[in-house]
């Protein structure tokens, strides 16, 4: 694969169609075949929009001018593919620079598909994350080709714990480097590998038994011998961190040891999703309360996983699942009667922690629940209706406006028009539920079997 890195005058002709693909609104069109004979018709396919057919052009011209396998391009497809929203802010300018590669290239054998990147936002937000970096002379944040693809190499997993209470976390990531104590260790004997004098120092000097004395030779060994193709991993700020570290020991003047990393500590996965423990496996975080320094990492296989975005077939099959009750959810609870809508949506907020103040759709025309949450204190108003358009949610826009007591508003519809649905809702005190949020709701709250049943 030759690899090109894309000046900041190539990009600036792209950069340049952020503000009219903001202010685009359709971004190209199916064109009907044309039926010429019974068993005879022309294939019209997509019609690009101004806006695509110039970055197209101008795509061409600046990016795709260098020969790159982009078919077998494994990055590429992992986040051109994935489920999850990408943070395309933590590429550099070379990955970016391959996915508009891989788009427009794909476009040939997939009629429309550059349409689809323009409609779900991807286009627009790998322009702006380009203007951003092209702004920001500072590149060394970034996740570039080479650690991505070091992944794909690892030969050994190691955690290693960052000092007493995580005492050196926060240097570490800062500086870039991985840390151990071990003060007390000759460093010269270390890198001659005269293990036999260290395991001596330690039951001799350090009075231990040579069990425990081996158990740390064993660490500072690893620390000191392991390849740039062992993966580090640890846990801080509820995080997993990563990285890979070049074979360069530093003695520093308390006699600690460091090894600068390869690129920088990372706490998101290859796709910029953060790497949070509470999204880990518990087998993995019995690793944190480890005693020692350094040890083995066995879940190899899940680890690799997580940092390259990657889910387990089962994970996807129950994902596709999942989507799909939340489908049929929605449909029964468009059709729910009235009565049943309003009962739903109050055992909902129920279930969400909030005590009903008061009755139950009473006499007051501008909410049919007045709630209150016995946690922080906040004061809600919800109007549920079956149906609704944009300006019935513009008109109680309006009159929520004029009740200055309460902290929050919900606009919930079990089957709303059109232009509510398509309406971008940016009011943070005033939430509108539609059909899909109520289903994820009910699923949440433990109510799919109460819909079905209301629905049989």
């Amino acid at each position: 694969m030759q690899n090109r890195q894309i000046s900041k005058e190539n990009w600036k002709p792209l950069v340049e169609l952020i503000p009219i693909i903001e202010r685009t609104k359709n971004f190209g069109e199916y064109i009907d075949s044309t039926k010429v004979t019974e068993n005879f018709s022309i294939y019209h396919g997509f019609k690009n929009s101004r806006v695509v057919d110039e970055f197209f052009h101008r795509a061409y011209k600046n990016i795709i001018t260098y020969d790159f396998d982009w078919m077998h391009w494994e990055l590429g497809r992992l986040i051109i593919e994935s489920e999850t929203e990408v943070s395309y802010e933590k590429y550099d300018l070379d990955i970016l620079s391959k996915l508009i590669y891989a788009i427009v290239r794909n476009d040939k054998y997939c009629d429309g598909y550059l349409i689809s990147k323009f409609s779900d936002g991807t286009i627009l937000k790998i322009l702006k994350t380009v203007e951003t970096i092209l702004n920001n002379s500072h590149m060394s944040n970034y996740i570039n080709e080479a650690t991505a693809q070091k992944l794909n190499r690892v030969s050994k997993i190691l955690f290693i714990k960052l000092g007493k209470g995580n005492e050196f976390a926060q240097e570490c990531f800062e500086n870039n480097y991985i840390k151990l104590d071990y003060r007390t260790v000759n460093h010269e004997l270390c890198i001659k590998n005269q293990w036999q004098r260290v395991q001596d120092f330690f039951i001799n000097e350090e009075k231990t038994i040579k069990q425990v004395a081996t158990n740390h030779i064993n660490q500072i060994k690893q620390f000191y011998t392991e390849s740039e193709d062992t993966l580090w991993v640890t846990f801080s700020d509820n995080k997993l961190w990563w990285c890979f570290s070049k074979l360069d020991i530093i003695v520093n003047e308390d006699n600690t040891k460091t090894r600068p990393t390869i690129g920088k500590w990372f706490d998101s996965d290859i796709l910029g999703n953060l790497l949070l423990t509470s999204n880990l496996s518990g087998k993995l975080l019995k690793t944190h309360g480890y005693q020692g320094t350094i040890c083995n990492i066995n879940e190899r296989e899940y680890v690799l996983n997580k940092l390259k975005g990657k889910e387990k077939q089962e994970i996807k099959e129950v994902k596709i699942a999942l989507t799909n009750l939340k489908t049929k959810l929605a449909k029964l609870i468009e059709h729910l009667q009235w009565q049943d809508f309003e009962i739903l949506v109050d055992l909902i907020f129920r279930q969400m922690g909030w005590q009903r103040v008061s009755v139950l759709g009473k006499d007051l025309k501008t909410l049919d629940l007045e709630l209150l949450s016995p946690v922080t204190g906040e004061r809600a108003v919800v109007q549920i209706k079956t149906g609704a358009d944009l300006n019935s949610f513009k008109n109680y826009q309006e009159r929520f406006k004029s009740m200055p007591n309460y902290d929050k508003f919900f606009f919930i519809v079990s089957s709303p028009k059109k232009d509510l649905i398509n309406f971008k809702n940016e009011e943070e005190k005033i939430k509108l539920y539609l059909t899909e949020e109520v289903a994820n709701l009910t699923l949440s709250a433990g109510l799919t079997n109460w819909v079905i049943q209301k629905s049989i």
